[in-house]
């Protein structure tokens, strides 16, 4: 007996758990348009809004560009510590690879994921830029010193499980697999740096806290607004804009 073709149309072929959802693909063009018009602040024709101010504009395309370029969900990129960006290049130096912690996944397991080095090279140029300002104001302002938990990191061991070692505000010491690591849990690590503790947490937000995942929800709904404003004469372009970065896209 030949196999008939799989045909996800007809029900019987159909899981029956099976939920259906429509998705709508960006072209590069509609894309672009959708990061410079919605986080950089441009016009439909490319030029830079006069009185366009967006102090988090790096950290917003950086973290965009990195999901976009790796495949990592809202949550697993919005996890990332400090030290979990790659910086192991593959073999032809275009993409370095780096390890998803299995506790911020929907799965459950770690894996390795790739990231491209323009995508790394932003993300860096966040860390030293926007994101040491950050830093600095939270620590002149003593945002740190007044938080209800706070887990300094005194080492990060290497292989296979890095353990990450500290010890709180009563100096109780402390460890745990990295990978086991939930978002909650490691929004308390922080690093003792040259003018005080900084956190161990990539994306923090304008007052130098870390930035909860689910609050990217709102970069990306004040960029789709945007999109609406000024690409309210193209409708095509805009429903697809706006379908992007939905908050509950499976996607992120």
């Amino acid at each position: 007996m030949t196999p008939l073709p799989v045909d996800i149309v007809r029900r019987g072929d159909r899981a029956a758990d099976s939920v259906s959802s429509r998705v709508l693909w960006l072209t590069p063009r509609t894309w672009g348009l959708w990061s410079d018009i919605g986080l950089r602040g441009h016009s439909r024709t490319g030029v830079a809004v006069p009185g366009w101010e967006s102090r988090t504009e790096l950290r917003n395309t950086s973290f965009v560009q990195l999901l976009l370029s790796s495949g990592l969900r809202r949550q697993e990129g919005g996890s990332l510590l400090t030290f979990e960006l790659p910086s192991q290049r593959l073999r032809f130096g275009r993409y370095c690879h780096g390890r998803v912690a299995a506790a911020v996944t929907r799965s459950k397991q770690s894996r390795v994921f790739y990231v491209s080095m323009d995508a790394v090279g932003q993300a860096e140029a966040y860390v030293e830029s926007e994101r040491a300002w950050a830093v600095q104001r939270a620590q002149a302002e003593g945002r740190y010193e007044r938080l209800p938990m706070m887990r300094l990191v005194t080492k990060v061991t290497r292989g296979l499980r890095p353990k990450a070692e500290w010890a709180d505000a009563n100096g109780v010491v402390g460890e745990q697999e990295v990978s086991r690591l939930g978002w909650r849990e490691r929004q308390w690590l922080f690093f003792e740096g040259p003018d005080g503790p900084e956190p161990a947490w990539l994306w923090l937000t304008e007052q130098g806290l870390p930035m909860a995942p689910d609050r990217w929800n709102g970069v990306f709904r004040a960029a789709n607004l945007r999109c609406e404003e000024v690409l309210c004469s193209l409708p095509l372009t805009n429903n697809l804009t706006l379908s992007l970065f939905q908050p509950h896209a499976d996607a992120w």
